[in-house]
């Protein structure tokens, strides 16, 4: 008391305590769009603390794969299939108030790589020849494709008039499926009279997801 009494007496404060404000996430994924198996580097530097203090950064890669965290602001992952997935970073201060950020990976399929191995490369062609069309197809996913998985398709092209410079074509074999397929090529009467002719073989290989990949081969026919 102000008249010098000895007592016991409690103090109280009664003024605002201090708030923590929360982090703010932020990461960058390179690259975010690719073809499986696709390894992608997860930034997350500009991830901040208001009050400047250190960081735990959590993973969820969204593949099913084991949450990942660490002291470091960057990472990396494998991503294995094919498919579309969403990444999460979730970061988390000293007092743990915490923020979370999403973002889309895509992991697209590999185009299968189809060969064509016969006709071989150079073979010169006559009208009326029989030609059998034998190819194969790789896919990365998928290993060696079977024969169902290949079409074939097969036309004429023939140039005409005095410089050559009227262009046809003639169908000779559309959408087949399959392998080693015998086909047998027009005679010269039924090319109209063509100045110079090419037969172009093409051939598609389709995946188990659907996705295909033509590829095409041009052989002179002497008529």
């Amino acid at each position: 008391k102000r008249d010098g009494t000895p007592g016991l007496f409690r103090i109280s404060y009664t003024g605002k305590q201090a708030i923590n404000l929360p982090p703010k996430a932020v990461v960058e994924a390179s690259p975010h769009i690719g073809f499986s198996p696709m390894s992608v580097q997860f930034i997350a530097s500009k991830s901040q603390d208001p009050e400047e203090g250190s960081l735990t950064y959590t993973y969820d890669f969204g593949d099913g794969t084991a949450t990942k965290t660490l002291s470091r602001a960057f990472t990396s992952h494998e991503y294995q299939d094919p498919g579309l997935y969403f990444a999460t970073l979730t970061v988390i201060d000293k007092s743990g108030a915490l923020d979370s950020v999403t973002i889309p990976i895509e992991v697209d399929d590999n185009n299968p790589i189809a060969t064509i191995e016969s006709p071989m490369f150079g073979t010169l062609l006559a009208p009326g020849d029989s030609v059998v069309l034998q190819g194969s197809a790789l896919d990365e996913e998928d290993g060696s494709l079977p024969d169902s998985s290949l079409v074939w398709d097969v036309f004429a092209r023939g140039q005409r008039g005095p410089c050559g410079d009227d262009v046809v074509y003639l169908p000779i074999l559309e959408s087949v499926q399959g392998n080693k397929i015998e086909v047998q090529l027009p005679q010269s009467n039924d090319l109209e009279a063509a100045v110079s002719c090419d037969i172009i073989v093409r051939l598609t290989a389709t995946d188990s997801a659907g996705i295909y990949t033509p590829t095409s081969r041009a052989y002179h026919l002497n008529v």
